[in-house]
Parts: C-alpha cells; structure tokens; sequence
C-alpha cells in the first residue's frame, strides 16, 4: 500500500509539473501527467537508483504546495529589493557559509535551488548540510543571523515536508 501511495504522490507532481508545462487544464494533460509521473518514479526505481526511491524520497505534498506558495512570494519579494539596487548599481556582494537543518539528500538540494532562485542570491557550493550563498547588499556575515534571512521560513517548511519513516 506504501508503494502505491509513493506512486501516486509522484503521479500528481507529475501531473502539476506537466500542466504548468502544457499551461493546460484539460483532462487529457491532468490524466498523461498523473501517468508520466508515476511512470517516471516506476522507471527510476527499477533502473536508474540502487536504493529504491520509496524508502529514500518521502514528502508531504501539502506542505510541498505551501513551500512553493512561500517560495513565489519570496522570489517576487526578493526580487522588489534586489531589482533596484542592480538598476542604480549599488551592489555590494558577499559570500556566506550557512548551515541547514534541512535533511541531506533531495530536501537540502530543494533548499540550495531555492535560495538561487530568489533574487540576490546564489547557490555556489552545497556540500551536506552546509551551502555556500554569494549575497547582494547582505545585511550581515553572522553566519548564523544570514540563515535566518536567507533560509527563512524555507527551512521550516521543508523540514516539515521531509517524510521519514
């Protein structure tokens, strides 16, 4: 029964994936996407992995759709600050070594595209639990202190959305 929920969890990932894709809602697209999608998690854990992907990626996906809902209204956010300051050319950059919380393995590296997706940020090394972030106008090199800004309620989330049976 596991198994199959693990499917289907993938099917409607692959399905949300493929509608954004297809920027269409038509049953066609929902059905071929729920397929491809549990297709594509049957596919990988028979060939490509050597621990089988139900044990290793368990989430949530409730609290996948609230970590992309947060993550959009950081990325338009980060994006009202950062924007004019690259216009005006007051850039000032830093690179800051902060560490997760965040599970290793899918969850950090969700984690570490996420902060480079968010304007002023970048991911330059994810080493564990540990990431590199190359900053615009950084408000501090505490180490501690640029978790909290850059991660913010991120990490929460994924911790949260991190199933580990």
């Amino acid at each position: 029964m596991k198994k199959l929920l693990y499917y289907i969890e993938f099917g409607i990932l692959g399905m949300i994936v493929w509608v954004i894709l297809y920027e269409n809602l038509s049953l066609y697209t929902v059905i071929s996407g729920l397929l491809l999608g549990a297709g594509a998690a049957l596919f990988a854990n028979i060939f490509l992995t050597t621990e089988k992907l139900t044990s290793a990626y368990r989430f949530n996906i409730p609290m996948l759709a609230v970590f992309a809902i947060v993550l959009l209204f950081r990325i338009f956010k980060s994006g009202l600050y950062a924007i004019p300051d690259i216009i005006k050319g007051r850039c000032r950059t830093s690179i800051i070594d902060i560490e997760t919380k965040v599970p290793e393995g899918l969850a950090a590296t969700t984690l570490a595209n996420s902060i480079t997706l968010t304007p002023g940020t970048v991911t330059i090394e994810k080493v564990g639990q540990r990431i590199k972030v190359l900053c615009l106008n950084s408000k501090t090199n505490n180490p501690v202190e640029a978790a909290k800004i850059i991660n913010g309620s991120l990490e929460k989330i994924l911790i949260k959305a991190a199933k580990h049976d």
